[in-house]
């Protein structure tokens, strides 16, 4: 229903496409931003990112625009914001990076979305380069990637090789970067870049 082209269902054209879609054309905490890392401040008060994953099953869909990985269940573990308790649901890729640090785009981003109880998003954002390693994470999945056209089944997998824990992060307040665009997702964009073999 929407794409990334400069057409009619462009991303200057979501907002249009659907009603409930408003917020991607008039919404005012909207998603992706650029990180202006030299212009940033440290906040003392911004506790650890807190998360306990487990190793569960996971189903990897080719969605044309991104790659999406569904975690199976509840119990494939969970990330604590302000006291607020967030179960890992999915992790998706995009190529380029959504976000941009200082003008420029990164070659991947991957964004592993959780969510509270009460239905609230927290999004952990992990960058990547292209180098000469590979990162455990992606590497569970990635021979799945270059034939997949659906669904594909892969097994069980362990979030916590993103290791995303730890204090080196910038946090704000956004958006989804799809639509609906839906706002108040808290999102934890990593200062660590990973690298992808490629």
């Amino acid at each position: 229903e929407y794409d990334y082209s400069n057409g009619t269902r462009g991303q200057a054209n979501w907002g249009n496409l659907r009603q409930e879609w408003r917020a991607c054309s008039s919404g005012r905490m909207q998603s992706p931003v650029d990180i202006q890392s030299e212009e940033l401040q440290p906040v003392c008060s911004l506790k650890l990112l807190q998360t306990r994953y487990k190793p569960t099953n996971a189903t990897l869909t080719n969605l044309d625009h991104d790659i999406a990985l569904e975690f199976g269940d509840s119990s494939s573990g969970s990330l604590i914001i302000d006291g607020t308790l967030y179960r890992v649901s999915e992790y998706h890729i995009h190529a380029p990076s959504e976000h941009t640090v200082n003008g420029k785009h990164l070659a991947v981003e991957g964004h592993l979305v959780h969510r509270s109880e009460d239905n609230r998003l927290a999004v952990v954002a992990v960058m990547y380069t292209i180098g000469s390693e590979d990162d455990p994470f992606i590497d569970q999945v990635e021979h799945f990637l270059p034939e997949l056209s659906g669904e594909q089944d892969v097994q069980v997998v362990d979030p916590s090789l993103l290791n995303v824990g730890g204090k080196r992060f910038f946090r704000y307040v956004g958006s989804l970067t799809s639509p609906p665009c839906t706002e108040q997702v808290t999102w934890s964009v990593l200062r660590r870049v990973n690298k992808l073999f490629p």
